[in-house]
């Protein structure tokens, strides 16, 4: 995996970047088989996420 690509220049901030954007850390062990998986962590990241915005204001 190259860290180059999109200005970001190390492991921290490609997982910062995917922690931000709801990305589930085991995306680079997914392959296409495992897309119905990755969409459903997305959910979940995405809603909690959305918890805690909500818990805030």
């Amino acid at each position: 995996m190259r860290f180059q690509d999109g200005g970001i220049t190390c492991k921290d901030e490609i997982l910062e970047d995917w922690k931000m954007n709801c990305i589930p850390d085991n995306i680079v062990n997914m392959t296409i088989d495992d897309y119905e998986e990755f969409l459903e962590e997305r959910r979940y990241l995405m809603a909690q996420k959305i918890k805690r915005y909500f818990a805030v204001l």
